[in-house]
């Protein structure tokens, strides 16, 4: 994938979702018991014109950057960096998305959580693609071979190819949390959405204005 087509994944939502901020802004002022009276409201209420359509754009980018469990799992063609870039650009543009989509309300236990789940999928996703570099000083968090070994026999200052080594094996034991969590956060937020569309399919939007 190119990358000005990754830019727009996340460019393109982020624009709309910054938009949908500005002009809406008036409306998600509004007292909630307001809200429905507001001639803004059929417009960007949560089940409404563009407040549904927001969030479903939003829903489609989350779904698709799952692709990337895909490419893991079968070993899809394409870059593994640039199917990693895909899996963080969509999430992010989608994250976007939801922000307007949600009309800033979290009244009920399937907001709560879905909005408790990306936080942790976001929080932990960024330190996943980017906190390895930073940490290791590296591109990835691959161990060197023997590195265990080398740290155990190094005595009196270390020279900085041991530190280096150092920061990799720190960076393994940070892994061991926020690997789970980010797999956690992300079976939480797919059963949070399913039980979203449900009700929206079931009993209606007027649940979750």
């Amino acid at each position: 994938m190119r990358r000005p087509l990754l830019s727009l994944l996340f460019l393109a939502p982020l624009t709309l979702s910054g938009l949908t901020l500005y002009f809406a802004w008036p409306y998600y002022r509004l007292p909630l018991e307001a809200r429905p009276w507001s001639h803004l409201h059929d417009l960007f209420g949560p089940s409404n014109a563009w407040g549904h359509w927001v969030g479903v754009i939003g829903s489609a980018l989350l779904l698709a950057c799952l692709l990337y469990l895909g490419r893991r799992a079968w070993s899809w063609p394409g870059a593994a960096t640039a199917w990693l870039s895909f899996h963080v650009w969509s999430a992010l543009g989608g994250m976007a998305l939801i922000i307007p989509h949600s009309s800033f309300l979290a009244k009920n236990w399937v907001a709560n959580t879905s909005m408790i789940a990306l936080g942790v999928l976001l929080v932990t996703g960024l330190f996943g693609r980017w906190g390895f570099a930073w940490v290791a000083g590296v591109d990835d968090a691959v161990a060197l071979p023997g590195e265990g070994r080398l740290l155990h026999q190094a005595r009196g200052p270390l020279s900085p190819e041991l530190r280096r080594l150092r920061r990799r094996a720190r960076v393994k034991q940070a892994a061991r949390l926020w690997k789970p969590l980010h797999r956690l956060a992300t079976y939480i937020f797919l059963l949070s959405f399913v039980a979203h569309l449900a009700i929206v399919i079931f009993v209606g939007g007027v649940w979750l204005d």
